[in-house]
């Protein structure tokens, strides 16, 4: 399979010519990573691959195709991370690593909350039996890091 993803095609050679073992191998291997990677990916993006003679060319149309799914995934983790809601007073440790944990993997695409936008949404997912303590972290000057902020909640 590295001898067709590694090598370019060449053109075919002349009927008696000393390459045309070399080009019969790799249209073989060719042939055969193209079916192994074929079966590799579900029935239903197959269709959605544009036709490739050649297995390079295939790995470099589904690598096309899926480039968009990094926004989505980014996407989909910051949607998560401003949804969250602390669900009782049980767990708040959990939940809020949790929080910082979406946050970090943000970072992996582009999107990098500050600390204390992180502060601010962890305290926005807080339920109301924590509305006096929002209201302490607010009359405080001086602002809190998500460890502070953490420790405080514990």
């Amino acid at each position: 399979m590295d001898f067709a993803l590694e090598t370019d095609r060449t053109p075919k050679p002349a009927d008696d010519s000393v390459d045309k073992d070399y080009y019969e191998h790799w249209e073989k291997t060719n042939c055969v990573a193209l079916l192994i990677i074929k079966t590799m990916i579900a029935r239903g993006i197959r269709g959605a691959i544009p036709k490739c003679e050649t297995a390079k060319e295939y790995l470099e149309a589904v690598n096309k195709q899926f480039k968009l799914t990094d926004k989505q995934i980014g996407g989909t983790i910051m949607s998560e991370l401003c949804a969250m809601k602390l669900i009782g007073i049980g767990g708040i440790r959990q939940h809020i690593i949790k929080m910082r944990d979406l946050s970090s993997q943000l970072k992996a695409f582009e999107i990098e909350p500050t600390e204390q936008f992180l502060v601010q949404l962890i305290l926005n997912s807080l339920p109301l039996q924590f509305d006096t303590f929002k209201v302490s972290y607010n009359t405080h000057k001086e602002k809190w890091s998500v460890d502070e902020l953490l420790s405080m909640c514990v």
